[in-house]
């Protein structure tokens, strides 16, 4: 079945998905009207409302006059496309308006809505593959940001409200590759989020660690320079001590890789009667596993002495520390921050 197939994202695109008909829904009040009924189809709205929103220089009788023609054109068009039947497209009368949701249409916008309901309320650390794929697709949808060139009040409070959706995927997708080392594609989406709102400090942070766990220390470091000079031109401050106390962690190579997960390897798959060809390497990524255990032990002996002898040493110079907790996928890692403890007043 034909549909009307339009695109908000970027520049505004109203086309039937039989290619061999024209665009020609080519009048901007028509537009306005039918991507502002696409944006709120859940509701009906008045005449009234409609055309005091669309003309408002204009008094209440001319206003709905122009309305009644506006209509007539979107319904023409929509006839010249091969919609015989306006009717399937809007459901007018005559007092209301609104989208027929069940008609044939296709919006980019409401399938991108659509996704992001589905994992709205889905943990990060519960997102399935299934899930992660629709997220996926539902960034591939966002080809910029809601009717770029428009600038009427309703479509920028749209705009915020989707770029803010947007931002929220991305940061599920970026925790979930983080999770599953699927880290270069992390940084892809960490990279999409900038463009979107280079000033954000935690997707900074996040690449930074993404670059490392890449085993790419440079460009780690050269991910922080970039933050530094974003937070200094926009918003005239320094990246705040969480992340120069990563940016340290990452130079002295003291940022431990999180261990492989137990759904990439499991000790208590059930291996096929028949064959023992996996065997060999399961057992070297148990020694792997083991390897590492071994370090990280050594390495929390050294950090417990050398907190001990910080805390001996702030005993006497009247300092404590603080610890910071940051994240690698799913491994916890501790900093510690000297701050001077208050002496009492006597």
């Amino acid at each position: 079945m034909e549909k009307l197939h339009v695109l908000l994202f970027g520049k505004l695109s109203i086309a039937s998905t039989d290619t061999n008909r024209p665009t020609v829904i080519n009048n901007y009040k028509v537009q306005e009207l039918l991507c502002f009924l696409l944006l709120n189809q859940r509701k009906p709205f008045s005449r009234e409302y409609l055309a005091t929103l669309l003309w408002p220089e204009n008094g209440s009788f001319q206003a709905k006059k122009y309305l009644r023609k506006t209509l007539w054109q979107f319904q023409t068009g929509l006839q010249k496309l091969g919609f015989p039947d306006g009717q399937t497209i809007l459901n007018i009368d005559a007092e209301w308006c609104q989208i027929n949701q069940s008609g044939p249409l296709w919006c980019d916008v409401t399938a991108f809505e659509q996704a992001f309901a589905i994992t709205r309320d889905t943990l990060d650390s519960q997102l399935t593959p299934e899930k992660a794929q629709q997220l996926q697709e539902a960034v591939n949808l966002y080809q910029g940001d809601l009717l770029e060139g428009w600038y009427q009040d309703w479509c920028l409070l749209e705009r915020e409200r989707l770029q803010r959706i947007y931002l929220l995927i991305l940061d599920k997708l970026i925790n979930y590759c983080a999770r599953h080392e699927r880290y270069e594609l992390g940084v892809f989406y960490g990279q999409k989020s900038l463009r979107c709102d280079p000033a954000r400090e935690r997707t900074h942070r996040r690449l930074m660690k993404m670059h490392y766990l890449c085993s790419n220390r440079t460009e780690a470091v050269r991910q922080f320079r970039q933050c530094r000079q974003i937070l200094q031109q926009e918003l005239n401050v320094q990246p705040t001590e969480r992340t120069h106390l990563l940016l340290e962690h990452i130079k002295t190579d003291r940022l431990p890789k999180p261990l492989p997960r137990k759904s990439q390897w499991q000790s208590s798959e059930k291996l096929p009667s028949n064959s023992f060809a996996e065997l060999p390497d399961i057992l070297q990524r148990l020694e792997h596993a083991s390897q590492q255990l071994a370090t990280i032990q050594n390495q929390m002996k050294q950090d417990i002495e050398a907190v001990k002898q910080h805390w001996r040493h702030s005993k006497i110079n009247g300092t404590v520390e603080e610890t910071v907790e940051e994240t690698v996928g799913e491994t916890a890692v501790l900093y510690t921050v000297p701050i001077t403890q208050q002496k009492p007043k006597i």
